[in-house]
């Protein structure tokens, strides 16, 4: 039997460096979404750019330490054979510092409605007789009612 492959949901999630011209920064995140899609992915999402100051730097091998970076995030859906293939060329890329990816798993929720107990048989003898006394009581109180 041949096995399907299954496309799910992923978040990329990658650190640059702020100090990248706003348009060689656009260029890396076009650059990004070209090789999902070129693997057959689609996106979904993609979000703005934050920019951080670390407490501490991030040291890379190709770039002195960054202390300031812009997190960069965005959201596709992809065959799970091909996440491999993105992450080699991502892993190419000299202006990314770090990246993460993040498979998203939906999970279904069991709604269950709560159980309410029945009354037992003796329950309701008790209940029955209590029902009874209370109409005994009644009638007692008009009979004096009655004769005042």
């Amino acid at each position: 039997m041949l096995s399907q492959n299954m496309n799910y949901r992923y978040e990329l999630n990658y650190v640059i460096a702020a100090d990248l011209i706003l348009e060689e920064a656009r260029a890396l995140g076009q650059k990004i979404e070209n090789i999902i899609q070129e693997e057959g992915g689609s996106l979904i999402e993609t979000r703005n750019p934050i920019h951080k100051d670390l407490s501490k730097p991030i040291k890379t091998s190709l770039q002195p330490k960054k202390q300031a970076v812009s997190l960069v995030s965005l959201l596709f859906s992809t065959d799970s054979e091909k996440i491999k293939n993105i992450e080699r060329k991502i892993k190419e890329e000299k202006n990314i510092l770090r990246y993460l990816f993040l498979k998203q798993i939906s999970k279904r929720v069991k709604i269950r409605q709560a159980r309410i107990p029945r009354p037992h048989t003796e329950q309701k003898e008790v209940i029955k007789q209590d029902k009874s006394k209370l109409e005994e009581i009644e009638e007692k109180l008009e009979q004096i009612l009655d004769n005042v």
